[in-house]
């Protein structure tokens, strides 16, 4: 969700010790998908995580990852940028 910058300058001190930094590049895939590959820094340092963006359910449940990708962790609340902010990283 987009802010105005007021809005940002007074809620990012409220952040402080719950920040998420990362690197994100964009990979190309077959059947015209993209992986958005984020390489985390700080806190959370090593951790690397794969995300791509589906038109449809069909179309996920059909999808047959890379190996590179590595576990699925899609629809486990603790790895989502606000858990990882919160918490850190989940135990294995």
């Amino acid at each position: 969700m987009e802010i105005e910058r007021p809005v940002f300058d007074e809620l990012w001190p409220e952040t402080e010790g719950r920040r998420i930094e990362k690197f994100r590049r964009e990979i190309k895939l077959d059947q015209g998908l993209t992986a958005e590959v984020d390489s985390y820094e700080g806190g959370l340092e090593g951790l690397i995580t794969v995300e791509v963006e589906f038109d449809s359910v069909d179309a996920a449940q059909r999808f047959v990852a890379p190996e590179w990708f590595g576990r699925d962790v899609t629809g486990d609340k603790r790895w989502s940028n606000a858990s990882l902010a919160r918490d850190g990283l989940p135990p294995e």
